[in-house]
């Protein structure tokens, strides 16, 4: 979806929304089985890589090995919030999206737990 002319953001928006409407793990699962191609967009390709790796986590089955790619985490962390909500951001962030460098709190993520 990426690569057809539609906006990154738009294209995660989609995703988040259809995998929020999934409720068997298999299905959920093979919606990351793939590896999406990069997207040039460094915070991109981690988000996409924390996904897939936080959807196999909340199935327990094991995460795609492309997630692990050196590709798919920051070298240099970002936080969704602003300065004042940062040490929310580090304390409440699922693992999966944590250890790329990526902090998005518990809020983005809500829908995939169980």
């Amino acid at each position: 979806m990426i690569m057809s002319g539609v906006s990154i953001s738009m294209a995660m928006k989609e995703f988040i929304d259809e995998l929020s409407k999934v409720t068997d793990d298999d299905v959920a699962l093979a919606m990351v089985t793939d590896e999406p191609k990069l997207t040039g967009d460094a915070t991109t390709d981690a988000v996409l890589g924390g996904f897939a790796e936080l959807i196999a986590d909340n199935a327990s089955r094991q995460a795609p090995a492309w997630c692990f790619s050196r590709l798919r985490f920051l070298t240099e962390p970002v936080y969704t919030g602003g300065k004042r909500s940062r040490e929310l951001m580090i304390e409440t962030t699922p693992l999966a999206m944590s250890r790329r460098g990526y902090y998005c709190g518990d809020i983005l993520l809500r829908n995939f737990k169980d």
